[in-house]
């Protein structure tokens, strides 16, 4: 049968037979399997994803007499001319086929083998499945989540309290699991950052105070921790949220972990959680205590105090990402920005209704918490 699929893109011109038949056989390991059509779309919608483009693709093959499918979930270069360029120049999908086909795996072994139920433990990403990594053509493949029930969280509603909870107890899993690893191999997470291109004094700020300090709680950070890059799996017989998936681990740095609670909690529970974050915060801090105990490492398990004195340390870095992604996130379907023209100025985000009410409701409590004084941010 002739190659299939349901979408044309000249940039698309090395996904063919021969190169799924490379992807499905790294996980079939059957020189006799041949791949024999596909179909292709795109894997995100507008407004979900900017780092990267997503295609989802169903692979039909036979092998030894019999037919079968598969589908794969691949990430590519986006095709917006001045995103591609930065995405290059920040080398960030190297950086994330590194984390998950080396690190994410290390992480759960560490957690599966202290823990007394086995089955319990759930894989934090996607695994990969194949990645190619010279450009133009830099491909990442991953399993396909959606196939295992997963997906994503309605972007502009916000996470309830069930699925924040959930995020910030696998949050403080991974983080804790990462602080072992790398007292046990630092070497591993050697080159886990990258340049970040954009020149305003708000960015200069971040990424001089994203910088690892000595003294800081410092774990392998997500660093793009929002709810369109997590995928949650539902019960069938209750409707409530009980599995989840990161995903998009392209600009994962060793540093504080502050900056990724910060990073979540500026962009993703509901409006009506604001006044409850503290609870949150303190859900985190029991499972990295809970998680530190388990790994026999309690001594990496920072005090509550400690947490709480590095998250007003940072507190400037939330304000950045509700004055500067937040409105992303809250964007009206209908009025996704083009990226490309957003980067060179040449078009802004149109502030929707929900994100100036949820901005109003957020100055107050950043007020009241002291995160407003730039001033004194930028002295230290």
């Amino acid at each position: 049968m002739p190659e299939t699929n349901s979408t044309t893109d000249m940039k698309l011109s090395w996904l063919n037979n021969t190169f799924l038949e490379k992807v499905v056989k790294t996980s079939e390991e059957d020189d006799s399997l041949r791949v024999t059509s596909f179909d292709l779309g795109r894997a995100t919608a507008a407004g979900d994803n900017y780092s990267s483009v997503m295609y989802r693709v169903k692979v039909h093959y036979t092998t030894r007499g019999h037919s079968g499918s598969r589908s794969f979930v691949i990430k590519t270069l986006p095709t917006t001319e001045k995103m591609a360029e930065m995405i290059k120049e920040s080398n960030v999908f190297q950086r994330e086929s590194d984390v998950i086909s080396k690190i994410a795996p290390r992480v759960y072994d560490i957690l599966q083998k202290a823990s007394e139920d086995r089955k319990k433990t759930q894989p934090f990403a996607a695994k990969c499945i194949y990645s190619q990594l010279e450009y133009p053509d830099v491909i990442i493949v991953l399993e396909d989540l959606k196939e295992e029930g997963f997906r994503m969280a309605e972007r502009t509603e916000g996470l309830d309290m069930d699925h924040c909870l959930l995020v910030l107890r696998t949050l403080a899993k991974y983080h804790a699991a990462t602080a072992v690893l790398y007292e046990q191999d630092p070497q591993l997470f050697e080159n886990r950052s990258g340049k970040i291109c954009i020149t305003t004094t708000a960015v200069d700020y971040v990424i001089k105070s994203y910088q690892k300090q000595d003294g800081d709680f410092n774990v392998l950070t997500h660093g793009d921790l929002w709810l369109n890059n997590m995928m949650f799996r539902y019960s069938e017989s209750t409707g409530r949220v009980q599995d989840i998936r990161f995903v998009d681990f392209q600009l994962v740095n060793v540093t504080s972990a502050a900056f990724d609670l910060h990073y979540f909690l500026s962009t993703s529970p509901s409006p009506n959680l604001l006044k409850k974050h503290d609870i949150l915060i303190e859900e985190y801090h029991k499972t990295l205590e809970e998680t530190f105990a388990l790994l026999d490492h309690k001594h990496l398990h920072p005090p509550i105090e400690k947490l709480k004195k590095e998250l007003d340390k940072k507190g400037l870095f939330a304000v950045i990402i509700a004055c500067t992604l937040l409105p992303f996130v809250l964007v009206e379907h209908s009025k996704v920005p083009d990226i490309d023209k957003v980067l060179k100025n040449e078009e802004g985000v149109k502030f929707s209704k929900k994100y100036l009410e949820t901005l109003e409701k957020m100055v107050p409590i950043f007020e009241e918490k002291g995160w407003l004084d730039v001033e004194k941010f930028l002295k230290e």
